[in-house]
């Protein structure tokens, strides 16, 4: 039983981390993309 319960734990702290991860990368990529378009703004008004 405790065997068991200790899996479960693990396993929901690893789709934690997963999900933690992807926030991550989405962030990264929205300030990625966020940057590409500022400075593609700022090459049209120079």
């Amino acid at each position: 039983m405790f065997l068991m319960k200790n899996c479960m734990e693990i396993f929901k702290m690893k789709t934690k981390i997963i999900k933690i991860r992807e926030a991550i990368l989405h962030l990264i990529f929205a300030l990625f993309v966020k940057r590409r378009s500022i400075r593609n703004m700022y090459n049209i008004n120079n």
